[in-house]
């Protein structure tokens, strides 16, 4: 009997240890997005008001039914991805959402999503991505290229 339960303790242990070991995900920063239809500033007051919080502006274009968008937002529970996006704010606009705003899409003649724009204070595209740099939706791969989207000049126009 005293075999069963210093067996089951161990047992256990062991799992309560590696369950909080192998969860990280509480030390990485939180993915900061912005819902531009939530916002009452217009884009270039948006993009020059998460400058000033020395983060970079990336204007990200989605919609709900779509795939690679919804395993691109899966991906932030990644500690990886998570570190890779920390120096930047996400400014999410939904492409089938709200006419009146759907020109900013139009603007920027994107025609395929997911797709993710840096730019300039003056909402002027530096760079410019979709989730077709990633081989894979897998954690390992958008990190690595967001991290180099977000911090290098790699993509850079």
């Amino acid at each position: 009997m005293k075999k069963t339960i210093v067996l089951l303790t161990l047992i256990l242990s062991t799992v309560t240890f590696f369950s909080f070991t192998t969860n990280t995900d509480t030390k990485a920063p939180k993915v900061a997005i912005v819902n531009y239809y939530e916002q009452d500033l217009k884009l270039k007051e948006l993009i020059t008001s998460i400058e000033k919080q020395d983060k970079v502006a990336i204007i990200y274009f989605y919609a709900d039914w779509c795939g690679p968008c919804k395993r691109f937002k899966k991906s932030f529970k990644s500690n990886l991805v998570k570190e890779a996006l920390a120096n930047a704010v996400f400014i999410k606009i939904n492409v089938d959402e709200d006419v009146e705003k759907q020109s900013v899409y139009a603007n920027y003649g994107i025609n395929v999503i997911p797709t993710f724009i840096k730019t300039n204070p003056n909402a002027e595209v530096i760079a410019e991505i979709t989730s077709g740099e990633w081989d894979e939706d897998i954690p390992k791969n958008i990190s690595k290229v967001m991290d180099s989207f977000i911090n290098t000049d790699r993509y850079h126009k």
